[in-house]
């Protein structure tokens, strides 16, 4: 028997979890602000990221075929367009998380954002460091808060084999 999770956000409150045994991924929560936030998220990141779906399930048999007669024009055709609209949704689903995180300060899914995107080295730290700042007290004392807070202090310290301005530099 397959199990998966379904994801919910424990908080203070009623939440409700209907569950459809034939497709656990489409059980529904609902109840509480962060969870309903959750799901009006999802739900949106899941269009945000339906053309690459949409675009494997068009292609997948002729990438097969291509593979079966090892054509590799038809192979890096297909690659190199997969990989354009991946980076375009990449894109997309970037702006789509900091547009959340600038409008929903109390919601638990912003500390999750902010913590995520302090993992991708080309994000902006100022601006991540500028949300943090936004974020409601509640949740800069959650495991993540704490985490973004602590890893946004070690992004301003030096790094390891840094070279310091020489003592009476104007540096």
């Amino acid at each position: 028997m397959l199990t998966e999770p379904i994801p919910f956000i424990l908080e203070t409150g009623e939440i409700k979890i209907a569950i459809d045994k034939d497709s656990i991924h489409k059980s529904k929560v609902s109840g509480t602000y962060n969870n309903d936030e959750y799901v009006t998220f999802m739900e949106d990141m899941n269009k945000t990221q339906k053309s690459l779906m949409d675009f494997q399930k068009k292609n997948n048999t002729k990438m097969q075929q291509a593979q079966q007669a090892q054509d590799t024009a038809t192979i890096n055709g297909l690659m190199k367009q997969y990989m354009e609209l991946q980076k375009e949704v990449q894109e997309g689903s970037k702006k789509k998380y900091l547009a959340y995180a600038e409008n929903h300060p109390k919601s638990f899914i912003t500390a999750l954002i902010i913590q995520s995107l302090l993992n991708d080295p080309t994000a902006d730290t100022k601006k991540l460091e500028s949300l943090y700042s936004t974020l409601d007290e509640s949740l800069k004392n959650t495991a993540p808060g704490k985490e973004i807070k602590t890893r946004l202090g070690q992004a301003k310290m030096p790094s390891v084999g840094a070279t310091a301005p020489a003592v009476g530099s104007a540096k």
